[in-house]
């Protein structure tokens, strides 16, 4: 019997990050998803329960896939609290943002590191929103949308956008690649007014998109998974 691949999901209890882990288990991977309740039983699947915030998390991934390479890891765990108005900003809901949008990937990440050179090419997926594109932000491309849509979060995905970048040029050289990935307006308890994708059908178009993937093509990628963002084929401006 071929070793199924090995994939680390974050942000799995619910919407798009439990449709993915379904999507990978039905596609022949082995999953192990991160979570913060615990969850019932399932075949090819391993949990670990806690907040991607908590370092103690990390460290228990890290255990967890301390013999096992992760030819996968898709950061999903997120948040898009707080208000969309200056005035009305809280401070306390910008660090929240920032630790779970910024710092967690970053941290699980870096747990992942070993496992991740040990796969011998892998993907590390951060999953990003169009509202993080710098270049259409700042044209106005999303007036409408971004008017109701926090600032914390729009301002965190693009720092995670910048990890991606930055994480990408360093771990090219350990055959590990990085996207940045917007999974589409999505009908989930996160989705805006309007969302029309449901986060099966996002789930399903990741999983063939990961399993085509130029291995050779270690650039950093900003990918969007509605084809309303890049009618032409190509990926989101950063």
């Amino acid at each position: 019997m071929a070793i199924r691949p090995h994939a680390v999901v974050t942000g799995a209890s619910a919407g798009f990050g439990l449709a993915l882990a379904d999507a990978l288990v039905a596609a022949g991977w082995r999953v192990t998803t991160v979570c913060r309740t615990p969850q019932p039983p399932a075949p090819q699947r391993t949990r670990v329960v806690g907040d991607v915030t908590d370092p103690a998390t990390a460290r228990a991934l890290a255990a967890a896939t301390s013999d096992i390479p992760v030819a996968l890891l898709v950061n999903n765990a997120g948040m898009s609290g707080g208000r969309a108005q200056l005035g009305e900003v809280d401070i306390a809901d910008m660090d929240a943002s920032f630790q779970l949008n910024v710092v967690a990937p970053l941290r699980i990440v870096r747990a992942c590191r070993p496992a991740l050179a040990a796969s011998g090419s892998a993907l590390v997926i951060n999953v990003s929103s169009r509202l993080a594109s710098m270049a259409r932000q700042a044209a106005d491309h999303y007036h409408q949308a971004e008017r109701r849509t926090s600032y914390g979060y729009r301002i965190t995905k693009a720092a995670q956008n910048m990890l991606s970048i930055a994480l990408a040029h360093e771990l090219a050289g350990e055959n590990v690649a990085v996207w940045a990935l917007h999974p589409g307006r999505l009908t989930t308890r996160l989705g805006m007014a309007g969302a029309d994708m449901s986060p099966e059908d996002a789930a399903t178009d990741a999983v063939r998109l990961i399993a085509r993937r130029d291995h050779a093509d270690l650039r950093p990628r900003f990918i969007s998974l509605d084809p309303r963002e890049c009618p032409d084929g190509g990926d989101l401006p950063w």
